[in-house]
């Protein structure tokens, strides 16, 4: 064995010893190829653009969205890596891509230095040495190529990564990716709420118009010789139906805002899942509600009808007491509705548990909103009795009051509640929050200049070696 093993250390060493000559007979070719790499590493690693790369640190914040998904024990697990990395798909999306596209090219626009721009331009078609601004749809698709996304292991952490020659051009690039995706996240948690802010801005300008017609129509009967006054008790039955006429008229409006804002969420919960929305019509509010929404809705009336006359002991304790009825009885709707949320939505998946809370939400307010019209349409048949017995000659003068008051109480109602739409919209708040903004980076990511001129030599080594034994 020892004579083996001596056997094996010879032939190591006359291996060694044959390659130390072999080198040494050929040292000049060895020196030439490895001067060439060298040289050729070199010239390629002092000519290689430099490319800077610049980051965001973006947070994502999950909705809390409704109490079974902000318990953690009914959250499946992952459920949280999954959002993230639904929300990178959002941010890889061509729709976002587009946008911010939109706003670089809008900044290259005013920007007074267009040389510290790379990524940007193309050679132009004509002239090559000519650099001019890329399209819209080529500059998102060029973005693909140029940025990065990536989720922090285990953190709701994402890094936003832009590289170009221009070191403030990928700071730009990757700002610009950041501030569109929150302004992309803002508008989704806003759409809802936009829907109903604008419907009801274009109802309270449709309104006003049709309230100075009233007045103006009004003003002129009372001009032409008309009688310009009503008694006290036709001035009354006026106040009182116009009021109802504008809450039923304002039902209305909800009604189908509600019914606007239920078709939007049906059709994004469809997208999702086609079957989503068969599943969850299996759990319809039905019935289950009715009695206690019709009961809130005659209370309704009866507060509306005094609330405008609460200086009178007896209408303020009347008030207060319907106040406090409506109050224990939307209590215990508000508890019926938790309920049957819990049940409908038990076995829904996690994604969809939003969309399908908002569902059954609007569709028990629409029913609601339908029950409330109903009662009112109800009592104005009612106060309509009373007004056909009013005398002839105030007839037409009462008629163009009870428009003229209908409209003016339906557009402040409108008003009041297009400012409160105004307030819930700029207080939405959304779930991106920009932590650390790119900042302009003074030394190039790559070229690795020096590792480039050692592989070069090395190579050339290799190149002998590989000469050698083939």
């Amino acid at each position: 064995m020892d004579t083996e093993f001596n056997n094996s250390q010879f032939q190591e060493t006359k291996s060694i010893v044959d390659y130390l000559q072999l080198i040494r007979g050929n040292f000049l070719p060895i020196l030439i190829i490895t001067a060439v790499s060298f040289i050729f590493a070199l010239v390629y690693a002092i000519n290689a653009v430099n490319i800077y790369n610049s980051s965001t640190l973006v947070k994502v914040n999950k909705n809390s969205g409704n109490i079974l998904e902000s318990n953690p024990l009914l959250q499946p697990f992952g459920s949280e890596d999954r959002f993230i990395s639904n929300e990178i798909e959002i941010i890889k999306s061509y729709t976002l891509r587009e946008r911010v596209a939109s706003a670089l090219i809008d900044s290259f626009n005013v920007a007074e230095k267009k040389d510290t721009f790379s990524v940007l331009l193309t050679s132009d078609k004509l002239d090559q040495t000519k650099k001019k601004l890329m399209t819209k749809d080529a500059l998102a698709q060029t973005l693909l190529g140029v940025t990065t996304v990536e989720q922090k292991r285990g953190l709701d952490f994402v890094i936003l990564s832009a590289s170009s020659p221009s070191p403030y051009e990928a700071a730009l690039i990757a700002n610009t990716y950041a501030s569109e995706y929150r302004n992309l996240n803002l508008m989704f948690n806003r759409d809802q709420l936009i829907v109903v802010k604008n419907y009801l801005d274009e109802q309270r300008t449709e309104k006003l118009d049709q309230l100075n017609g009233a007045e103006e129509t009004l003003k002129a009967f009372q001009e032409s010789g008309g009688i310009i006054a009503l008694d006290n008790q036709a001035s009354n039955l006026i106040s009182q139906i116009s009021t109802l006429e504008a809450s039923k008229s304002m039902q209305e409006i909800e009604l189908k805002s509600a019914q606007t804002a239920l078709e939007s969420y049906k059709n994004q919960l469809s997208k999702l899942d086609p079957d989503a929305l068969d599943y969850l019509s299996q759990y319809g509010s039905k019935g289950y509600f009715e009695q206690l929404q019709t009961e809130i809705a005659k209370l309704e009336i009866q507060k509306l009808l005094v609330s405008g006359n609460e200086k009178d002991p007896k209408n303020a304790k009347a008030f207060k007491e319907l106040d406090a009825k409506i109050n224990l009885l939307q209590d215990k709707l508000d508890e019926e509705i938790e309920k049957f949320q819990k049940g409908a939505v038990a076995s829904t998946p996690q994604e969809y548990r939003t969309l399908s809370f908002e569902i059954i939400d609007l569709e028990i307010k629409e029913k609601g909103l339908n029950y409330s019209i109903a009662q009112l349409a109800g009592m104005l048949g009612q106060y309509e009795n009373k007004f056909g017995l009013l005398p002839r000659n105030a007839i037409e003068l009462a008629k163009l009051t009870r428009t003229r008051e209908g409209l003016e109480k339906l557009y402040t109602l409108i008003e009041q509640r297009f400012q409160e739409a105004v307030i819930n919209e700029q207080s939405q708040p959304g779930n991106v929050v920009v932590i650390e903004a790119a900042r302009i980076m003074t030394e190039p990511a790559k070229p690795n200049r020096t590792l480039i001129v050692i592989i070069g030599s090395g190579f050339g080594i290799g190149c002998f070696n590989f000469l050698c034994i083939y």
